[in-house]
């Protein structure tokens, strides 16, 4: 009952990641997983199902709801197209299990894809937002399902290693050690505290920013659609924005 009929090549992805995270040599904080068309799909279904082993991954042209794939293949008046059958099929796909997805994924796929439809990305895109859970995503225009330029082979590596490196290197670790020893010293966060305010209306946004300051917010993120304004401990940084001296004053 593999795929669509039931995900039990799911267990073995599941089983690795359990093997890892009990091996001595191996940091359990950072256990990745990653993989293209099928090994895309198992990549996102892990981090759906099982975002408590993997701590990211990298979602190369996967499949995310076998409703959207099916079509393609069966025939309709094959028992695959039943009710029954559907149900089954996204049960078994990662966007049945949005609500467990907490690790940050990267999406790469080509907006010509041919074998696993392009809306597989744009529907996993929406839920990743609805959810808040951290997200890249890198589309190759005129591409197809293997991609038929070097170029793209390699832009789509380079940048998997680097997202991998962002969430799993030693920089990521060293974050993790330190917030790890702040909680055990029951201390309180180090970090400065930051906050994005994002709107139209210059003086709401002015009043939600002095809120947060005296709240104890050290950096205060003022968007105002694509221009934007750092407002670091009351000193106006410099960048387009249309009301500068509201900015100054803040």
């Amino acid at each position: 009952h593999y795929g669509a009929t039931g995900a039990s090549e799911f267990n073995d992805v599941e089983g690795a990641g359990r093997y890892l995270r009990n091996r001595s040599d191996v940091d359990s904080h950072r256990i990745g997983v990653w993989g293209g068309s099928w090994g895309g799909y198992l990549t996102a279904l892990a981090l759906a199902r099982a975002s408590d082993i993997f701590a990211a991954g990298v979602d190369i042209s996967g499949v995310h709801n076998w409703n959207f794939e099916i079509p393609d293949w069966v025939p309709p008046d094959n028992p695959q197209r039943q009710p029954a059958a559907e149900q089954l099929a996204f049960e078994s796909s990662p966007l049945a299990y949005m609500k467990t997805w907490k690790s940050p994924v990267l999406l790469i796929q080509g907006d010509d894809d041919r074998e696993v439809p392009f809306k597989e990305m744009v529907h996993l895109v929406e839920a990743l937002r609805e959810q808040g859970v951290p997200f890249q995503q890198i589309v190759f225009p005129d591409e197809i399902h293997v991609f038929l330029l070097h170029s793209n082979w390699l832009r789509a590596y380079h940048a998997a290693s680097d997202f991998f490196d962002h969430y799993l290197g030693r920089a990521a670790a060293d974050r993790q050690t330190r917030q790890s020893m702040t909680m055990a010293a029951n201390a309180p966060e180090e970090f400065p505290m930051a906050v994005q305010i994002a709107g139209c209306a210059p003086q709401v946004m002015a009043e939600a920013a002095r809120l947060n300051a005296d709240r104890g917010a050290a950096i205060i993120d003022i968007n105002f659609g694509c221009p934007v304004k750092k407002v670091v401990n009351g000193q106006a940084g410099s960048a387009l924005m249309r009301e500068e001296g509201l900015a100054a004053r803040i």
